[in-house]
């Protein structure tokens, strides 16, 4: 039996799978399945075989997780992943506690922004509601859940999440105790019910920590994104992978955890005026063809309103 020590697929200057990754992923190089996709799938990059890594939120996981460290490109993915809901018709609520996040999204069609403490807790309290009201929607419905009209699908981008958490902690202790439904619980209510009112989280922080985000909630986000990741990180977010690999240095290079498979990823970039535009084009594009969503009406309103009002009545 002869061994190819000398000469073999990981001798210098021959490239091994882990070396297959494009330098930088952007939207020229990813546009064909961006606009071929189902609805409810977002691409977030591809992997050492050039094929697309994704997350489906109705069938994979319906919230994410998103673990970097500073300058790593959280922002980054946070930009693609809320373009791509928005292109598609849905709606996502940035929650900004840094408040200069995403400054290209101010003003967008489809875009709700939230940087005051008590503007996220509205924000928050609001979007719970509407999971409730959707609930009720989905319970009446004969046919398939999928297919409830529940309306267009929305995404929060909670950026910063220990810093939001513990704020939204030291706000709540400003609120009476009984008679008023609390943004933490209405947080919970969203993790817990989010996947089939079409509601989704997606949470970005440095390091999570576990006495401010519960383990019952980081257990929610079925898919982790990771950067930079330290060994702490890793063992507490992807302890079910096992060994905690090297962090790829390479500018949005990481891992996609997805229970106990990971899966090393080259990141999708797209610049900040690559995403506005795709959204005002795709916007004008569904007006033309009048497929815009009608804002919601006096009665939706109204149900939203009485959801609030029972939600603070069992408070």
């Amino acid at each position: 039996m002869e061994f190819k020590i000398d000469d073999g697929p990981f001798s210098a200057g021959t490239a091994s799978a882990l070396d297959e990754f494009p330098e930088l992923l952007g939207y020229e190089d990813a546009r064909n399945h961006l606009w071929n996709s189902v609805e409810s799938e977002v691409m977030l990059g591809v992997d050492s075989l050039n094929q697309p890594v994704t997350v489906d939120l109705a069938s994979d996981t319906p919230h994410v997780m998103v673990s970097a460290a500073s300058g790593a490109g959280k922002s980054v993915i946070a930009a693609s992943m809320a373009t791509q809901v928005l292109v598609k018709g849905g709606e996502v609520v940035f929650l900004d506690v840094k408040r200069i996040s995403h400054r290209w999204a101010k003003n967008l069609p489809g875009v709700h922004y939230a940087v005051e403490i008590h503007d996220i807790a509205n924000a928050l309290v609001s979007v719970a509601a509407e999971v409730k009201r959707r609930m009720r929607i989905i319970d009446d419905y004969p046919g398939d859940i999928k297919d409830a009209p529940v309306g267009p699908r929305i995404v929060i981008i909670a950026e910063e999440l220990n810093s939001m958490m513990e704020e939204l902690g030291e706000f709540e202790k400003t609120l009476p105790r009984r008679g008023v439904y609390k943004p933490s619980r209405a947080f919970g209510d969203i993790m817990n019910l989010g996947r089939a009112a079409k509601v989704h989280m997606i949470g970005f922080g440095q390091y999570v920590d576990a006495k401010v985000i519960p383990k019952r909630w980081q257990e929610s986000f079925g898919y982790k994104l990771m950067l930079r990741h330290s060994v702490s990180t890793w063992n507490m977010l992807a302890w079910n992978v096992g060994y905690c690999p090297p962090a790829p240095q390479q500018p949005g290079r990481g891992f996609t955890v997805m229970g106990d498979r990971a899966v090393q990823t080259q990141f999708l970039y797209i610049s900040e005026e690559q995403c506005a535009d795709l959204v005002r084009s795709a916007y004008d594009a569904r007006e033309r063809m009048g497929l815009i969503a009608k804002p919601p009406s006096r009665r939706q309103r109204r149900e939203q309103e009485r959801e609030l009002k029972e939600l603070e009545r069992s408070s």
